[in-house]
């Protein structure tokens, strides 16, 4: 934020019983320049927390297979679990194999939890609505009209579950009451980003998607991950 001469004001974090956290609420307490300041400053801290969450992802899923962590430090997880994210749960597949998750539990690495969460968490921020992060990376890469039609989308695929399975009501809930108005005071609010800023925000959208969006318990059944109904943590 300080790159671009914007100040920012206290972060209040939401707790939420399954992932930890949906993120923080962080205002803009002053004038923004224009679209580009705008994007820049929502972008940071998701590409920090994903990054941070992927390695520890992969180093939670490199402990689980490669013997290098006791086995009474391991946590036994509901093979179900994997279920609940179509791009997470095929990756864990990938890696642990089969046989592990075709067991009714799964013995992993705690960084696989935290990972797994700190994932969910980025994602649901990168939704499209409001003045989340994702929703000020559309507003500034498609401006107000294209943030209005994704947040329809987004509010219809929440309500639905079809977003987050058990954890899109709430996160709904918690962004109508905290967070549903677009950012208003950006100086320049006609410059557009860029194409470079605008494919990045699509590809954020896509990728969120994907993390959030639960297998098909067909698709889950001929993968072989898990068995009966979904679980979302």
């Amino acid at each position: 934020a300080w790159m671009r001469s914007v100040r920012l004001g206290p972060t209040f974090f939401v707790p939420n019983f399954q992932v930890g956290a949906f993120g923080g609420i962080t205002p803009i307490t002053s004038l923004l320049k224009d679209r580009l300041a705008l994007w820049d400053v929502a972008a940071a801290g998701p590409l920090a927390g994903c990054l941070m969450a992927t390695v520890l992802l992969g180093v939670g899923l490199m402990q689980s297979t490669s013997g290098n962590l006791a086995a009474e430090l391991m946590v036994p997880v509901p093979a179900q679990l994997f279920q609940g994210s179509l791009l997470l749960g095929s990756v864990v597949r990938a890696v642990l194999g089969d046989q592990a998750l075709a067991s009714a539990e799964v013995l992993v690495s705690p960084l696989v939890i935290a990972g797994w969460c700190g994932l969910v968490a980025q994602a649901l921020q990168l939704l499209p609505v409001g003045s989340t992060d994702g929703g000020r990376m559309f507003q500034s890469a498609f401006g107000n009209q294209g943030l209005a039609l994704s947040s329809l989308f987004t509010y219809l695929g929440l309500g639905l579950g079809l977003l987050g399975s058990s954890l899109a009501l709430p996160y709904g809930l918690y962004v109508i009451v905290c967070q549903r108005e677009a950012e208003k005071y950006i100086r320049d609010n006609v410059t557009p980003t860029g194409e470079g800023r605008a494919a990045a925000t699509g590809l954020a959208l896509v990728l969120a998607i994907l993390v959030l969006l639960p297998m098909a318990p067909e698709l889950a059944d001929g993968l072989g991950v898990g068995a009966g109904s979904q679980m979302f943590l």
